[in-house]
């Protein structure tokens, strides 16, 4: 067994930290660094516990590791973040890989069934959000895991917070362009998962959508019209605008919703 002195431990830093650099996306896991044969578990967890306190390995779960202060600027952030929390990617990341926004995300968020958490890394959050059975609907894009358009649409209207507001939500919808397989994909998710009140906010806001010339099919209205029942708010505050039709108190407001589209 190999004796524990700072010479034959720094030297077998050295040599696991070299050997990783071959890891895809600069990620390697305990089991791998096992496979090598270069020390006993119980050694291998004190080297590994070193080169952590060094930051030359960055802890991202329990039994995987992120090489630190190697092709830093290469290191991909939304692969970096399916290694942290088991589910896909969503909300406005899932957005941005889809290209319906344009702006480089700094919170990157993981939709996961059971776990609501967040870890910094850098400049980054990865942040985990819970959607128990609505986390479904998401796809293979080459390394990601990410929500499918119509389900990162779905998503991002239920938890508008993560992304980005109602307003830049309504602006991926009328860029996306959705043809109708996909709208048959939204709508099957809101007949599975949505109440009354939801879907009557839904439904106001891509009636509302319709001024911006995109096309909605008359099967996703229709549906969401016959959901309408009690009164409901649309936003915070003590003004608001009813509307008749769809039975809602829209306290944000049409010209704040649309403003990309009034205002450019």
């Amino acid at each position: 067994m190999l004796k524990l002195n700072k010479r034959s431990l720094s030297a077998l830093e050295q040599q696991i930290y070299f050997l990783s650099q071959g890891a895809k996306n600069n990620i390697t896991t305990y089991d791998t660094i096992r496979s090598w044969g270069l020390a006993d578990e119980n050694v291998l967890n004190v080297i590994l516990s070193r080169m952590c306190k060094k930051g030359w390995f960055i802890r991202l779960k329990k039994g995987v590791y992120l090489l630190s202060g190697y092709g830093k600027g290469m290191v991909d952030i939304f692969y970096t973040a399916q290694f942290v929390y088991p589910g896909y990617l969503a909300f406005s990341t899932a957005l941005y890989l889809h290209k319906l926004i344009d702006e480089m995300p700094f919170t990157i968020y993981i939709a996961t069934k059971e776990i609501s958490a967040s870890k910094h890394f850098g400049e980054y959050t990865i942040k985990a959000v819970s959607l128990d059975s609505r986390a479904t609907g998401m796809q293979r894009i080459g390394d990601y895991w990410i929500s499918t358009i119509p389900k990162t649409l779905y998503d991002c209207l239920h938890f508008p917070e993560y992304g980005g507001g109602y307003s830049r939500i309504l602006k991926s919808i009328h860029s996306a362009k959705m043809n109708e397989k996909q709208w048959e994909e939204f709508i099957d998710y809101v007949k599975k998962f949505d109440s009354d009140a939801s879907c009557q906010k839904i439904g106001y806001l891509l009636d509302l959508l319709k001024k911006t010339r995109v096309n909605i099919p008359s099967f996703v209205l229709s549906y969401l019209q016959k959901r309408v029942k009690s009164v409901v708010s649309l936003g915070k505050g003590t003004k608001g605008k009813f509307n008749k039709k769809w039975k809602i108190v829209d306290r944000i407001g049409e010209q704040t919703l649309l403003s990309w589209w009034y205002h450019g």
